[in-house]
């Protein structure tokens, strides 16, 4: 009799472990070919050009754009510049904490171009904006937590 219950002992112990490991979740996404798997890294904020894709829940219409609608939150010396499709721009920025950030008043060009609608909207969103979010390759600029102003994805 002890020897049927020592063999059973074993087996429960093994068959505990397996179904452990059959309702683990394993992450296989990765951002870059030769990477571990498993490990998936967000894009930083900082030194990252981020090019502009929606505003709002609207994609962006480039097509009267002169120039690539980007920004860049520079790490050196906590500066943002960046493009509005026509004119360029820079000024201060703070990040504070997680999800915080506080744009200062953005200098920019000002030259005239047509269709300067997107820029203006791009400008206004940057104004508005307080929290930021970061998924894989993708920056979302927001007031709260709630309301989307625009839409990033990073550019490689």
């Amino acid at each position: 009799m002890k020897t049927k219950s020592v063999m059973i002992l074993p087996a429960l112990l093994v068959i505990l472990l397996l179904s452990n490991c059959s309702n683990s979740k394993i992450n296989t996404k990765t951002n870059n070919p030769g990477e571990a798997a498993g490990i998936v890294r967000d894009t930083p904020l900082r030194d990252t050009h981020w090019k502009l894709i929606a505003l709002g829940e609207k994609p962006i219409d480039t097509s009267k754009n002169i120039k690539e609608m980007y920004i860049l939150f520079r790490s050196e010396n906590n500066r943002v510049e960046g493009n509005g499709g026509c004119n360029t721009f820079a000024g201060p920025y703070q990040v504070k904490g997680d999800s915080s950030v506080i744009l200062g008043e953005l200098a920019s060009t000002k030259m005239y171009c047509g269709g300067i609608e997107n820029e203006n909207a791009f400008f206004m969103a940057l104004s508005a904006t307080d929290h930021f979010q970061i998924h894989d390759d993708t920056l979302i600029l927001s007031k709260g937590h709630s309301v989307k102003l625009a839409t990033f994805v990073a550019v490689k």
